[in-house]
């Protein structure tokens, strides 16, 4: 599997496997890190009410499944959108060392 056809798959179906093992092991700071950003994620879409389910991986294809394709006024899905930009911009800049 060349990069491009794995960061498709990941990007489509979440990120999962051996990694979420081995993080916390390899890299304690960095799974700190990620924890507290996860659980800030999940309170800003608590205060939004944001609702758009998943049921594996939380990918591309819930996105689209549990969140788009369940309308606007049941899961407030347009909120992910700018949330996830805000978002975007603390996790790339602090990687790059």
């Amino acid at each position: 599997m060349d990069c491009s056809s794995g960061s498709t798959h990941l990007y489509a179906h979440g990120h999962h496997g051996a990694d979420r093992v081995l993080v916390p092991l390899v890299a304690p700071a960095l799974f700190a890190v990620q924890v507290v950003l996860a659980g800030a994620a999940y309170m800003i879409a608590h205060m939004l009410n944001i609702a758009v389910g998943l049921t594996f991986s939380g990918g591309l294809l819930d996105f689209f499944i549990f969140g788009i394709l369940q309308g606007e006024a049941k899961t407030s899905w347009m909120y992910v959108i700018p949330v996830g930009i805000v978002y975007f911009f603390p996790t790339t800049s602090s990687s790059a060392g």
